[in-house]
């Protein structure tokens, strides 16, 4: 449990300086290059592996992790080697043919499928075809990070992200200084993620990995057999997934233009990052649980199910819902007043990771077994039909921001499902999780009637006005909770995990501190 909280700690702190990074760069961005030109910088940055050409990785860099994991709870080093060594061969695969496909498709993809401007075709089409080639060191790469994964390197994983957030961010404001055209931005962006994979690389072949050095060993069938097996069923999950998050972008940019992604981006940004800040919580939960299942640990699994979900809850529902009161102040602080009015937009879209971090925790626990993550791999499929028929059918009237209005309802819709089949795998009861959900909902009634108060009144009109009340309205949130939600018990394991994520000693119970030998 230990380790668990330490990495996912590690998580949250690289993750939040590389998203804080990210965001300061937005504003930046818009304003030197325009909605158009920023649509075009995240278009090209959807046809990386982490974007979607995700939907062709077999499922290999999470095969990687759970395999792994498992045989570094038995003390497998050879199996470890053998399975990351099945896994590199086969990611060739996917690399060689789509690297192959979006190079010589390159012109095809930018005038076709997304519909570039004529002015901006050919600086474009040559983006895409050097991104094709980024493609064949990265989804091996990938799969060599979920490796580092699978044994709990996280510190080394979130330290390169943080250097590579760091060096893109300070060419970023370079290249805007010399007055550099977008592509300029994008390529930069291609280069700093190349130089990460190749350190974790790096790292995964020599003793920095903590001790560990992996080795070639040739894979037997049963090995790869597995690892495809697992990857299939991972695929169903991260097809859905990456349509989920990245088809709209595909979509607008067909059928609205560039300028369109761009809005759509700016008014997601935030919640995105909430969103894949909740799924950090739960990023070291997949090879901790996969330990604990090789163990017959159902009683340890439960208990993190239970307490994770209420912990989830406790720590985003104060900021997602005080920052949907505050939507149009948060755009003007940020954006800019131009932005204000589209501040509806930005509080409806944070529904979306407020309900994802209900049944995010669960849903992370049960991706260690391939017969839970095949009906939750359903119930997202369900979920994504429903977000498109209904963004489809109101994009002629709403254009890029149908797609806000249909998440929110998609997830709603989908989430009692999710909860129903944790609830089976670990014997919870559902009216816990729905008692849970409405305990955080009322204790918020103070904070939402201070948000209205200010919002009444203009004092969040200045920025030191609205970064006052806005933290102040979440720590009462956060008060409440702690006041009326959570039991005597959930503080105690609150305090003691803060604890471990500052690296001080557990306290002894009172029954023996003070004894000696």
């Amino acid at each position: 449990m230990k380790r668990l909280v330490q990495n996912t700690a590690i998580n949250f702190a690289a993750f939040g300086l590389v998203s804080l990074t990210g965001l300061a760069l937005v504003p930046v961005l818009v304003g030197t290059y325009g909605l158009e030109l920023f649509g075009l910088i995240v278009l090209a940055r959807l046809l990386l592996p982490t974007g979607i050409m995700g939907l062709f990785d077999l499922g290999l860099p999470n095969a990687a992790i759970r395999h792994i994991a498992h045989a570094g709870a038995s003390g497998d080093q050879a199996g470890a080697e053998r399975v990351l060594s099945g896994a590199l061969l086969l990611s060739l695969l996917p690399a060689v043919i789509v690297a192959l496909v979006v190079v010589f498709g390159a012109a095809w993809i930018s005038s076709d499928v997304l519909s570039i401007a004529p002015a901006r075709l050919d600086s474009f089409s040559r983006l895409v075809a050097w991104t094709g080639l980024a493609l064949l060191p990265l989804y091996p790469g990938l799969v060599v990070e979920g490796a580092l994964k699978g044994l709990e390197r996280f510190a080394v994983i979130r330290a390169a992200e943080v250097a590579a957030a760091l060096a893109n961010a300070a060419g970023v404001v370079t290249l805007v200084l010399l007055d550099a055209p977008y592509q300029a931005v994008a390529y930069l962006y291609l280069l700093t993620q190349l130089c990460r994979i190749g350190f974790l690389v790096l790292v995964a072949l020599t003793p920095l990995a903590g001790g560990v050095r992996f080795r070639w060993r040739r894979p037997d069938r049963a090995s790869l057999k597995e690892t495809l097996l697992y990857g299939r069923a991972m695929v169903e999950r991260k097809v859905v997934d990456i349509l989920f998050t990245f088809g709209p972008g595909l979509v607008i940019a067909n059928q609205v233009g560039a300028a369109g992604v761009g809005a759509y981006d700016v008014l997601m940004r935030l919640p995105r990052f909430a969103k894949i800040t909740s799924g950090l919580a739960t990023s070291a939960l997949l090879p901790f649980s996969t330990k604990l299942d090789s163990h017959d640990r159902d009683g340890a699994l439960q208990r993190i199910v239970t307490q994770g979900s209420r912990f989830s809850l406790t720590l985003f529902a104060p900021p997602l819902l005080v920052g949907a009161a505050f939507g149009g102040d948060i755009l003007r602080h940020w954006l800019g007043p131009d932005y204000a009015d589209l501040g509806a937009w930005l509080s409806l879209a944070f529904l979306w990771p407020l309900i994802a971090a209900w049944h995010h925790i669960g849903g992370s626990a049960i991706a260690s077994r391939r017969h839970a993550v095949h009906r939750s791999n359903l119930i997202n499929l369900g979920q994504l039909v429903l977000f498109l028929v209904v963004a489809l059918t109101l994009l002629g009237s709403y254009a890029e921001r149908a797609f806000i209005l249909a998440l929110p309802l998609a997830v709603a819709v989908a989430a009692p499902f999710h909860i129903t089949i944790i609830c089976r795998e670990y014997g919870v009861s559902r009216l816990a999780f729905l008692r849970l959900l409405l305990g955080i909902l009322l204790a918020g009634i103070p904070a939402a009637g201070l948000a209205g108060l200010v919002l009444w009144q203009g004092w969040s009109e200045s920025l030191a006005g609205f970064l006052a009340f806005f933290a102040l309205c979440c720590g009462l949130y956060w008060a409440c909770i702690t006041l009326f939600v959570l039991a005597p018990a959930d503080r105690q394991t609150l305090r003691s995990m803060l604890r471990v994520v500052l690296g001080q000693p557990l306290q002894a119970p009172p029954s023996v501190a003070g004894k000696g030998p």
